[in-house]
């Protein structure tokens, strides 16, 4: 059985600002890198799950 996570919108934003922080980027500096493919360690990984979040919460893109 699988379990599944049901996070508000709330929650799904305080996590992005969360990865943000760790990361001490801001969504744009790190969009910049991504756009030019210059993400480097967790950059990546960070990338895909702000993608995963913009995309539950209906944005058109992290």
């Amino acid at each position: 059985m699988t379990n599944t996570a049901t996070l508000s919108d709330d929650e799904l934003r305080a996590r992005r600002r969360a990865i943000l922080d760790k990361l001490g980027l801001t969504i744009e500096e790190l969009r910049s890198r991504a756009k030019s493919y210059a993400l480097v360690g967790e950059e990546h990984e960070a990338w895909e799950q702000l993608e995963s979040i913009a995309f539950l919460l209906g944005e058109t893109r992290a």
